[in-house]
């Protein structure tokens, strides 16, 4: 079997290159902020032509920034038309968008509605913690702006969800982060460290130390797990105990072993590595232009794969790597003696151990 015929893609696709509203300090495209550019339509058509090509099941479309929604509805509307001409045998589509919410309003709200969009909002949690960092241009905090939008969602009832940057600033809060969400009717909600990278790949300040941000995670699971509401879907709570359970996680890519899957697609048509955030040229792996097959067979990808296999070497023998499958590549530091380790790999074993007690506890295994 060819590598193409095994191959699966997912598209994150940067539809407005580096082009944001805001100004957040921590962005990973500060370094590169550049005149706007929308996604051309021959990119995007194929974008989604080789994207129906390269899955046999539901395929997937994350719609990604700077900030999506400026790419307009008549972006997203030639979206699904190509999309209706490339998917002729029906397969389900999902598109998810993740925006930073200040721009919403009824118009957007009713499309996404009509044609089934999922929708991830970027909320920091309270406002001195959202606002800390997520700034306009002029140095002005967005957070009442991203609340006015979560109300529109709530008041048409439009299912939604939240991705929750943990940063230096909230990591020794998690009684206050989970508050603000419950209080706020906000119940499916994702965690992620503050990573900020120079252009070499080299973490920088404000980068969230691992062992701060597991002791947030294990204090954060306590409260979830004290709380038992069903309602509450807070991740990668859940993928721990469902990784433990399960022995795989695919609703998240965080341990389901998919690196090579999620790739990014630039607004001009550049694939890169998901972990590169679209800018780290060691990981540029060609153009949609010409065609997944020949991104897949370049060999900078195969460098890539090579990557992959070769940080997770030592892992082979963990007690933790049949449900943690080395976690995700963006959490790779370099090591002084010139390879890789997984920098949130000493909180996470501690979190499986907790979560495998819990269950025994709740004699579920």
């Amino acid at each position: 079997m060819s590598i193409e015929s095994k191959f699966r893609f997912t598209p994150i696709v940067k539809c407005v290159a580096f082009s944001c509203n805001l100004r957040c300090d921590y962005c990973f495209y500060f370094f590169d902020l550049r005149k706007r550019s929308i996604m051309s339509l021959p990119i995007l058509e194929a974008t989604i032509k080789e994207s129906y090509l390269y899955n046999d099941g539901t395929v997937n479309f994350v719609w990604h920034g700077g900030e999506p929604l400026l790419a307009s509805r008549n972006f997203f509307q030639s979206a699904l038309n190509f999309q209706k001409k490339y998917n002729t045998d029906r397969r389900a589509t999902i598109n998810g968008i993740q925006t930073n919410g200040t721009i919403l309003n009824e118009e957007w709200i009713k499309f996404f509605s009509d044609n089934n969009f999922q929708i991830g909002v970027s909320l920091d949690g309270p406002q001195e913690f959202h606002d800390y960092y997520r700034k306009y241009p002029d140095g002005s905090g967005s957070f009442r702006d991203v609340m006015r939008g979560i109300e529109l969602f709530k008041k048409h009832n439009f299912p939604f969800g939240v991705v929750c940057v943990i940063t230096d600033i909230s990591v020794e809060h998690p009684e206050e982060i989970f508050k603000f969400f419950v209080e706020n009717e906000i119940y499916c909600v994702k965690f992620s460290r503050l990573i900020y990278r120079d252009r070499s790949g080299k973490f920088l300040k404000p980068t969230v130390h691992p062992e701060k941000y597991g002791r947030f995670l294990l204090k954060l699971m306590d409260i979830w797990l004290i709380r038992d509401d069903p309602k509450i879907k807070f991740t990668p709570l859940s993928d721990f105990f469902r990784s433990l359970l399960q022995g795989e996680c695919f609703e998240e890519c965080l341990f389901s072993e998919a690196c090579t899957r999620f790739l990014v697609v630039n607004a001009n048509g550049d694939i890169f590595a998901c972990s590169s955030e679209g800018s780290d040229e060691r990981w540029k792996f060609g153009n949609i232009a010409d065609g997944i097959a020949k991104v897949i067979n370049s060999r900078q990808f195969k460098a890539y794969q090579d990557r992959i296999i070769e940080t997770r070497k030592r892992c082979h023998f963990c007690q933790w790597y049949s449900v943690c499958k080395g976690g995700c590549t963006c959490d790779y530091e370099l090591m002084s003696n010139g390879s890789e380790h997984n920098a949130l790999c000493g909180s996470f074993k501690k979190i499986f151990q907790y979560a495998k007690n819990k269950l025994s506890e709740f004699k579920l295994i």
